[in-house]
């Protein structure tokens, strides 16, 4: 594993489920893609409101290379409190 993606969502309480079936929705989509390796959500206990989103890759192209695309930086997705934060961790 030498590339991970994280992201953290903030959804509104009546949008929870549904994020958490389009991060899935998304981690099906991925697979059998060259380079992915895995992907799910999870929950940070210090922010119950925080879903995290993590896929892990071969390589930051092969992320990339999978056709990921992604809202502007400081834009709020419908459905979430505010912007997305993402992270892009490489192993050194």
């Amino acid at each position: 594993m030498k590339f991970i993606f994280m992201v953290f969502h903030y959804p509104k309480p009546d949008h929870r489920e549904s994020l958490l079936k389009g991060m899935s929705e998304t981690a099906s989509f991925f697979k059998g893609k060259p380079g992915f390796i895995d992907a799910g959500a999870w929950v940070d206990e210090n922010n119950p409101e925080c879903l995290v989103g993590v896929s892990f890759w071969n390589s930051k192209q092969a992320f990339f290379d999978a056709g990921m695309t992604f809202a502007k930086p400081d834009e709020i997705v419908a459905g979430e409190t505010k912007p997305r934060e993402r992270f892009f961790f490489e192993r050194m």
